[in-house]
């Protein structure tokens, strides 16, 4: 099973692995602390999961009428647990990021990470630190910033836009 695409603007994305084949994907949605939002727009917020036998993506779904730039947009909190050997993308603007491999990740934080990673976040700063860096990966970041750290030995190129 691959989680091909997790797709999230606000809220927290945390993701562990586990020995299970299966993936559990619990989400909450709710008004940002800082606003008060219309319970309209909440109820109106899903989360459309699109599998195959081995494939999934997740995507949070807005209303038409939500308003990104005026922060009124609800958050989406992820809780996933997935296979060890499962691909993970993650699509985000501004969501809390804590993923965990072999080791617990703290917030804005990768570790442990031994497969590909293919990262893009918007206003977010990601600390990665690979075990095993021996398969192409991909991080883009707009107004953040990424500090890798990977074993001796690796092969890495940077390439800046």
């Amino acid at each position: 099973m691959r989680v091909e695409r997790v797709e999230n603007h606000k809220g927290k994305i945390q993701v562990s692995t586990w020995d299970r084949a299966e993936v559990d994907i619990p989400a909450r949605i709710t008004a940002e602390p800082s606003w008060v939002v219309d319970r309209s727009r909440i109820d109106a917020t899903g989360v459309i999961i699109d599998s195959t036998a081995d494939s999934l993506r997740i995507k949070t779904k807005y209303a038409p009428n939500n308003h990104w730039c005026c922060g009124t947009t609800p958050e989406v909190h992820y809780t996933i647990r997935m296979p060890k050997n499962a691909r993970l993308a993650i699509c985000d603007h501004r969501s809390e990021l804590e993923i965990a491999s072999r080791h617990t990740a703290a917030s804005g934080r990768v570790t442990g990470l031994g497969g590909p990673l293919t990262l893009d976040t918007h206003r977010r700063g990601i600390q990665v630190q690979f075990f095993s860096f021996q398969v192409n990966s991909r991080i883009t970041t707009h107004r953040g910033s990424s500090d890798l750290a990977m074993p001796r030995g690796s092969r890495f190129e940077a390439c800046h836009p």
